[in-house]
């Protein structure tokens, strides 16, 4: 039911547009079978005419003629006749079928001889009845006779045009059965259409979070087939390219990691002095550089493994090391969320660091609030304007202070922040303190238990 409640806008729009097509064709058609109101004649209904046979026997002679006239119209002539019609000179043309099908049709006609003939003009060629631009048409006047039970006979002559069916139906209901059956017919062969572009949606975006290829089921329209296709051939070519990526990074780090353990055991060697101290610090900066790269490639690359964990005491677990002061709301009280601990508490150790190198201090506090737990990492530094807090959170991005307090920052801190946060479903921001300084803020949803 939800699906058929969101079916798109412009399907209906289509829909509404094919039944009105149709309902403008069977006008169009209907007004250009019209010919002039005196060619042709009126095809009565049996039901009719028998209702009035049965009315005129059974009112009295002196008020038989006012009843005829009240049901006199420019389009019908209603006569009563003391002989029987059709013995004159008059041209004329019977009509077999419709006799047969009015005798058979009431039993008010039973046992009569019910006549029926057209009447053909002096000079004129007869005219049969025909079947003409989706019409039952004559140019003759229909003339219908029925003996009354006083022996005199009724007389209806019917002119002007009237359409008689549009596929064998009346026109107004022919029109709304075929639009309704187009516009099924357009319902069906849409929804055959966008049907799979729900699970196609679904599943690109549920690769788009872990990349991992499912293959889309191949049905449907051929254009949506063909689109089902390409998506399972993207998906299979960008997990290729994922896993050989962490192939590349797995290797570069064994052998980068070998080679850095080397060059440590050959600085442990040095004299003590100035050229040991510096070589060491180079190597930990390259250490630190290439266990960066390795934690966002493997972030971005991998699923993390959620559990629920305590935010609480992470925080406090990252204080502690660092003896900063933590605000939470109730000492000792938990603060559930799903997550990777290790990640969470990388994120952490990333926003103190850069409190603590950039700003010379910082302090945490833990908020609950709506349904989140808030984690803030707050300084008193000069804090980061507008202009830059979009693109510190970009891989290789280092504000000018930055620069210039750590010229071998590799820029990738805040980017690795912005990157778990999102695995976990969180939120990270960068906000200015009342006061002066920078916030550095992560939201993430609270577990109930």
């Amino acid at each position: 039911m939800n699906r058929v409640c969101q079916l798109p806008l412009r399907l209906i729009l289509l829909v509404l547009a094919l039944v009105t097509v149709v309902q403008f064709g069977l006008s169009a058609v209907a007004f250009y079978g019209r010919g002039s109101e005196a060619e042709g004649y009126a095809m009565l209904l049996p039901d009719r005419i028998a209702t009035i046979v049965e009315t005129v026997e059974s009112v009295p002679d002196d008020q038989r003629a006012g009843y005829l006239d009240v049901l006199q119209r420019e389009d019908l002539s209603i006569t009563i006749a003391e002989e029987p019609p059709g013995n004159s000179d008059e041209p004329s043309v019977g009509v077999p079928s419709v006799e047969a099908f009015m005798s058979a049709y009431d039993r008010t006609f039973e046992g009569r001889e019910v006549r029926v003939w057209l009447a053909v003009p002096e000079g004129e060629r007869a005219s049969v009845p025909r079947l003409e631009r989706l019409r039952t048409w004559s140019r003759h006047p229909m003339r219908i006779a029925v003996p009354l039970v006083t022996g005199e006979w009724i007389l209806f002559e019917s002119t002007g045009y009237h359409p008689e069916a549009v596929f064998g139906w009346q026109p107004g209901f022919a029109a709304g059965l075929l639009g309704a059956v187009i516009a099924l017919l357009a319902v069906l062969v849409l929804w055959r259409s966008l049907g799979p572009m729900e699970e196609m949606s679904r599943r690109v975006s549920k690769f788009a979070d872990d990349a991992k290829p499912v293959a889309l089921d191949v049905r449907g329209a051929p254009e949506t087939r063909k689109v089902a296709e390409a998506i399972n051939h993207m998906q299979q070519r960008i997990a290729a390219l994922i896993q050989e990526r962490e192939v590349v990074f797995a290797a570069v780090s064994h052998d980068l990691r070998t080679h850095l353990t080397r060059l440590r055991l050959r600085i442990d060697r040095l004299p003590e002095g100035d050229i040991k101290s510096k070589s060491a610090s180079d190597l930990e900066a390259m250490s630190a550089i290439v266990d960066d790269h390795l934690l966002l490639a493997r972030v971005n690359a991998v699923e993390p493994t959620l559990d629920t964990v305590d935010l609480a005491s992470l925080a406090a677990r990252t204080a502690a090391a660092r003896r900063l002061r933590l605000t939470q709301p109730q000492e000792g009280a938990q603060a559930l969320i799903k997550g990777d601990a290790s990640l969470i508490v990388r994120a952490i150790e990333n926003l103190v660091g850069n409190a603590l190198k950039y700003a010379g201090g910082a302090e945490l506090k833990l908020v609950e609030a709506g349904g989140t737990y808030t984690l803030d990492v707050l300084d008193r530094g000069e804090g980061v304007s507008a202009a830059d807090r979009e693109r510190l959170v970009r891989p290789f991005q280092s504000g000018a202070q930055g620069v210039e307090r750590d010229p071998t920052g590799h820029g990738l801190g805040l980017a690795i922040v912005s990157r778990i946060a999102e695995r976990h479903g969180a939120t990270f921001a960068l906000l200015d303190r009342p006061g002066g300084g920078l916030i550095a803020r992560l939201t993430f949803p609270r577990v109930d238990v």
